[in-house]
């Protein structure tokens, strides 16, 4: 699973939110290598204020760990974007040579 085969494109906002791990960082990398912005979001917020930054930031894609679906799942509607689980995606990106598409 890569973010392009989501749909996200440069320009794209992407949210983040997960604890601190080397996960984060390597989905940042991706995100930005690809020229989407990052919406980093502290898993610790409360589920309206996801809702209200989902509002404003209107991302194609939310990658999250396991702390913050726990968090915000019930936040999340069907018409929000696509969810992405953070381990599985920053696993595709760990070991890539440069002719790998983001």
């Amino acid at each position: 699973i890569r973010l392009r085969a989501h749909g996200v494109l440069p320009g794209d906002r992407v949210v983040l939110a997960g604890d601190n791990h080397p996960d984060w960082a390597i989905v940042a990398f991706a995100v930005l290598g690809l020229g989407a912005r990052l919406v980093p979001v502290d898993p610790a917020l409360l589920p309206e204020q996801l809702r209200h930054i989902l509002s404003k930031a209107r991302p194609r894609a939310i990658v999250l760990d396991a702390t913050a679906r726990q968090q915000f799942e019930i936040t999340l509607d069907a018409d929000a974007a696509p969810m992405l689980e953070m381990s599985i995606l920053a696993k595709t990106y760990r070991y890539r040579d440069e002719n790998d598409e983001v």
